[in-house]
Protein backbone atom coordinates (compact mmCIF):
# COMPACT_ATOMS: atom_id res chain seq x y z
CA UNK A 1 0.00 0.00 0.00
CA UNK A 2 1.45 3.39 -0.98
CA UNK A 3 1.55 6.51 1.21
CA UNK A 4 -1.53 8.09 -0.37
CA UNK A 5 -3.62 4.97 0.25
CA UNK A 6 -2.40 4.69 3.84
CA UNK A 7 -3.22 8.34 4.56
CA UNK A 8 -6.66 8.03 2.95
CA UNK A 9 -7.48 5.01 5.11
CA UNK A 10 -6.25 6.76 8.27
CA UNK A 11 -8.44 9.79 7.57
CA UNK A 12 -11.36 7.41 7.05
CA UNK A 13 -10.88 5.88 10.49
CA UNK A 14 -8.36 3.06 10.14
CA UNK A 15 -5.98 2.47 13.01
CA UNK A 16 -2.29 2.25 12.18
CA UNK A 17 0.04 -0.54 13.23
CA UNK A 18 3.70 -1.07 12.48
CA UNK A 19 5.58 -4.31 11.84
CA UNK A 20 9.35 -4.09 12.34
CA UNK A 21 12.23 -6.42 11.57
CA UNK A 22 15.30 -5.11 13.45
CA UNK A 23 18.65 -5.69 11.77
CA UNK A 24 20.26 -8.64 13.47
CA UNK A 25 23.75 -7.15 12.86
CA UNK A 26 22.73 -4.01 14.80
CA UNK A 27 20.47 -5.37 17.55
CA UNK A 28 23.01 -7.97 18.58
CA UNK A 29 21.73 -8.47 22.15
CA UNK A 30 18.44 -10.05 20.97
CA UNK A 31 17.68 -12.96 18.65
CA UNK A 32 16.49 -12.27 15.13
CA UNK A 33 12.83 -11.30 15.47
CA UNK A 34 9.83 -9.26 14.36
CA UNK A 35 8.10 -6.61 16.49
CA UNK A 36 4.80 -4.76 16.15
CA UNK A 37 3.47 -1.52 17.61
CA UNK A 38 0.07 0.15 17.84
CA UNK A 39 0.61 3.74 16.65
CA UNK A 40 -2.10 5.56 18.59
CA UNK A 41 -1.04 9.16 17.94
CA UNK A 42 -0.60 10.51 14.40
CA UNK A 43 0.56 13.96 13.30
CA UNK A 44 -0.07 14.37 9.58
CA UNK A 45 0.46 17.21 7.14
CA UNK A 46 0.07 16.86 3.38
CA UNK A 47 1.61 13.46 2.56
CA UNK A 48 3.98 13.23 5.53
CA UNK A 49 3.29 11.88 8.99
CA UNK A 50 4.82 10.78 12.24
CA UNK A 51 2.86 8.05 14.02
CA UNK A 52 3.64 7.40 17.69
CA UNK A 53 3.03 4.72 20.26
CA UNK A 54 1.56 5.63 23.62
CA UNK A 55 4.15 6.70 26.18
CA UNK A 56 4.13 3.30 27.86
CA UNK A 57 7.40 1.60 26.95
CA UNK A 58 9.32 0.62 30.08
CA UNK A 59 13.10 0.70 29.89
CA UNK A 60 14.89 -2.30 31.40
CA UNK A 61 17.87 -1.82 33.66
CA UNK A 62 20.45 -4.53 33.00
CA UNK A 63 17.61 -6.50 31.36
CA UNK A 64 16.15 -7.50 34.72
CA UNK A 65 14.40 -4.68 36.60
CA UNK A 66 12.31 -1.82 35.23
CA UNK A 67 11.92 1.80 36.17
CA UNK A 68 8.13 2.00 36.26
CA UNK A 69 8.21 5.73 37.05
CA UNK A 70 9.52 6.52 33.56
CA UNK A 71 7.99 5.54 30.24
CA UNK A 72 9.05 6.16 26.65
CA UNK A 73 7.42 6.18 23.23
CA UNK A 74 8.52 5.67 19.64
CA UNK A 75 7.41 7.72 16.62
CA UNK A 76 7.90 6.54 13.04
CA UNK A 77 7.55 8.46 9.79
CA UNK A 78 6.54 7.54 6.26
CA UNK A 79 8.93 10.21 4.93
CA UNK A 80 11.76 11.12 7.29
CA UNK A 81 14.80 8.88 7.72
CA UNK A 82 14.75 8.83 11.52
CA UNK A 83 12.78 7.45 14.46
CA UNK A 84 11.94 9.65 17.46
CA UNK A 85 12.27 8.06 20.90
CA UNK A 86 11.11 10.34 23.72
CA UNK A 87 9.87 10.63 27.29
CA UNK A 88 8.30 13.78 28.76
CA UNK A 89 8.66 12.24 32.22
CA UNK A 90 12.41 11.82 31.78
CA UNK A 91 12.65 15.11 29.86
CA UNK A 92 14.51 13.46 27.03
CA UNK A 93 14.28 12.84 23.30
CA UNK A 94 16.59 11.24 20.80
CA UNK A 95 16.46 10.36 17.14
CA UNK A 96 18.12 7.48 15.34
CA UNK A 97 18.27 6.29 11.75
CA UNK A 98 15.45 3.94 10.75
CA UNK A 99 17.90 1.84 8.75
CA UNK A 100 18.52 -0.01 12.01
CA UNK A 101 15.51 -2.00 10.80
CA UNK A 102 15.72 -4.57 8.04
CA UNK A 103 12.13 -3.69 7.20
CA UNK A 104 9.47 -1.31 8.48
CA UNK A 105 5.87 -1.74 7.29
CA UNK A 106 2.85 0.40 8.18
CA UNK A 107 -0.33 -1.68 8.39
CA UNK A 108 -3.74 0.08 8.45
CA UNK A 109 -6.46 -1.80 10.32
CA UNK A 110 -10.08 -1.12 9.35
CA UNK A 111 -11.57 -1.16 12.86
CA UNK A 112 -13.15 2.31 13.22
CA UNK A 113 -15.83 4.09 11.20
CA UNK A 114 -16.64 7.76 10.68
CA UNK A 115 -19.69 8.84 12.70
CA UNK A 116 -19.38 12.64 12.71
CA UNK A 117 -17.76 15.21 10.41
CA UNK A 118 -17.81 18.91 11.25
CA UNK A 119 -18.19 19.78 7.56
CA UNK A 120 -21.45 17.83 7.30
CA UNK A 121 -22.77 17.53 10.86
CA UNK A 122 -26.38 18.36 11.71
CA UNK A 123 -26.32 18.01 15.46
CA UNK A 124 -24.54 15.81 17.95
CA UNK A 125 -26.86 12.76 17.96
CA UNK A 126 -24.49 10.26 16.26
CA UNK A 127 -21.81 11.04 18.84
CA UNK A 128 -24.15 10.95 21.82
CA UNK A 129 -25.54 7.62 20.58
CA UNK A 130 -22.01 6.21 20.31
CA UNK A 131 -21.16 7.40 23.82
CA UNK A 132 -24.36 5.91 25.24
CA UNK A 133 -23.51 2.61 23.53
CA UNK A 134 -20.08 2.52 25.18
CA UNK A 135 -18.17 2.85 21.92
CA UNK A 136 -14.47 3.56 21.76
CA UNK A 137 -13.88 6.90 20.03
CA UNK A 138 -10.98 8.69 18.41
CA UNK A 139 -10.64 11.99 16.57
CA UNK A 140 -8.87 13.57 13.63
CA UNK A 141 -8.61 17.32 14.23
CA UNK A 142 -7.30 19.72 11.57
CA UNK A 143 -5.67 22.68 13.30
CA UNK A 144 -4.96 26.21 12.06
CA UNK A 145 -1.41 25.22 11.04
CA UNK A 146 -2.70 22.56 8.65
CA UNK A 147 -1.83 19.51 10.76
CA UNK A 148 -4.20 16.62 11.24
CA UNK A 149 -3.94 15.48 14.86
CA UNK A 150 -5.27 11.95 15.32
CA UNK A 151 -5.65 10.75 18.91
CA UNK A 152 -7.72 8.28 20.94
CA UNK A 153 -10.46 9.62 23.19
CA UNK A 154 -9.98 8.89 26.86
CA UNK A 155 -13.29 10.27 28.16
CA UNK A 156 -16.20 11.16 25.87
CA UNK A 157 -19.18 12.99 27.37
CA UNK A 158 -22.43 14.65 26.34
CA UNK A 159 -24.77 16.87 28.29
CA UNK A 160 -28.29 15.53 28.81
CA UNK A 161 -30.94 17.67 27.17
CA UNK A 162 -28.39 19.67 25.20
CA UNK A 163 -27.30 19.06 21.63
CA UNK A 164 -23.55 19.10 22.26
CA UNK A 165 -20.65 16.95 23.38
CA UNK A 166 -17.17 17.29 24.86
CA UNK A 167 -14.33 14.86 24.20
CA UNK A 168 -11.03 14.46 26.07
CA UNK A 169 -8.07 12.78 24.37
CA UNK A 170 -5.48 10.58 26.05
CA UNK A 171 -2.87 12.51 27.97
CA UNK A 172 0.44 12.22 26.15
CA UNK A 173 3.08 14.45 24.61
CA UNK A 174 5.42 14.60 21.62
CA UNK A 175 8.62 16.57 21.09
CA UNK A 176 7.62 20.03 19.89
CA UNK A 177 9.56 19.72 16.62
CA UNK A 178 7.05 17.15 15.30
CA UNK A 179 4.82 20.18 14.63
CA UNK A 180 7.60 22.15 12.91
CA UNK A 181 8.30 21.29 9.27
CA UNK A 182 11.43 23.42 9.06
CA UNK A 183 13.04 21.66 12.02
CA UNK A 184 12.01 18.23 10.70
CA UNK A 185 13.69 18.99 7.36
CA UNK A 186 16.82 20.31 9.08
CA UNK A 187 17.05 17.16 11.20
CA UNK A 188 16.64 15.06 8.05
CA UNK A 189 19.70 16.68 6.47
CA UNK A 190 21.71 16.46 9.70
CA UNK A 191 20.89 12.79 10.19
CA UNK A 192 21.96 11.88 6.66
CA UNK A 193 25.25 13.73 7.13
CA UNK A 194 25.85 12.13 10.54
CA UNK A 195 25.33 8.69 9.01
CA UNK A 196 27.90 9.43 6.30
CA UNK A 197 30.39 10.59 8.94
CA UNK A 198 29.77 7.50 11.07
CA UNK A 199 30.31 5.17 8.11
CA UNK A 200 33.60 6.94 7.38
CA UNK A 201 34.66 6.60 11.03
CA UNK A 202 33.63 2.99 11.61
CA UNK A 203 33.85 -0.05 9.39
CA UNK A 204 30.49 -0.89 7.79
CA UNK A 205 30.94 -4.28 9.45
CA UNK A 206 30.51 -2.55 12.83
CA UNK A 207 27.00 -1.37 12.12
CA UNK A 208 26.00 -1.04 15.75
CA UNK A 209 28.74 1.54 16.29
CA UNK A 210 27.79 3.26 13.03
CA UNK A 211 24.16 3.76 14.06
CA UNK A 212 25.05 4.70 17.64
CA UNK A 213 27.32 7.44 16.30
CA UNK A 214 24.72 8.59 13.79
CA UNK A 215 22.06 9.20 16.44
CA UNK A 216 21.24 12.52 18.05
CA UNK A 217 20.06 13.37 21.57
CA UNK A 218 18.26 16.55 22.62
CA UNK A 219 18.95 18.29 25.91
CA UNK A 220 15.84 19.50 27.77
CA UNK A 221 13.53 19.25 24.74
CA UNK A 222 10.25 21.14 24.68
CA UNK A 223 7.18 18.92 24.52
CA UNK A 224 3.82 19.50 22.83
CA UNK A 225 0.88 18.11 24.77
CA UNK A 226 -1.53 15.89 22.87
CA UNK A 227 -4.21 16.32 25.54
CA UNK A 228 -7.15 18.05 23.83
CA UNK A 229 -10.59 19.08 25.04
CA UNK A 230 -12.80 19.09 21.94
CA UNK A 231 -16.27 20.59 21.73
CA UNK A 232 -19.05 20.24 19.20
CA UNK A 233 -19.33 24.04 18.89
CA UNK A 234 -16.08 24.20 16.88
CA UNK A 235 -13.74 24.95 19.78
CA UNK A 236 -10.91 22.99 21.30
CA UNK A 237 -8.46 23.51 24.12
CA UNK A 238 -4.89 22.35 23.95
CA UNK A 239 -1.59 23.07 25.61
CA UNK A 240 1.29 24.37 23.52
CA UNK A 241 3.52 22.93 26.24
CA UNK A 242 2.73 20.25 28.77
CA UNK A 243 2.32 22.71 31.64
CA UNK A 244 0.55 25.60 29.91
CA UNK A 245 -3.17 25.70 29.10
CA UNK A 246 -4.23 28.16 26.41
CA UNK A 247 -7.46 29.89 25.46
CA UNK A 248 -9.90 28.01 23.19
CA UNK A 249 -9.02 27.72 19.51
CA UNK A 250 -11.20 26.74 16.56
CA UNK A 251 -10.57 23.65 14.53
CA UNK A 252 -10.65 23.84 10.74
CA UNK A 253 -12.18 20.37 10.56
CA UNK A 254 -13.03 17.55 12.96
CA UNK A 255 -13.77 13.91 12.29
CA UNK A 256 -14.96 11.52 14.99
CA UNK A 257 -14.66 7.76 14.62
CA UNK A 258 -16.22 4.93 16.65
CA UNK A 259 -15.04 1.34 16.82
CA UNK A 260 -16.89 -1.01 14.53
CA UNK A 261 -19.06 -3.83 15.86
CA UNK A 262 -17.27 -7.15 16.28
CA UNK A 263 -17.56 -9.09 13.03
CA UNK A 264 -18.34 -6.00 10.94
CA UNK A 265 -15.45 -6.73 8.57
CA UNK A 266 -15.99 -10.49 8.33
Amino acid sequence: MNDTDIIDTILNGASLRLVLHPRNDVQTDFPDMYESFDLRHIILKDQRFFAKTATCHAIPVNFSTYDMATAYSYAYSNHYCYVVNSSPGADTARIYNKNVYESLEFVPVDNFELIWDSKEANGAQPVTDAIAAGKLLKIALLDSDGYWNIHPIHMPSFYIGKNNFELFTDQDAVPFFLHDEETLETLELQMKERLKEAIREFSPRNLREVFDKAGFKFENPEFYSTFYTIRSNGEYLRASTVLKQEAPERYKALKIFADKPIGANL
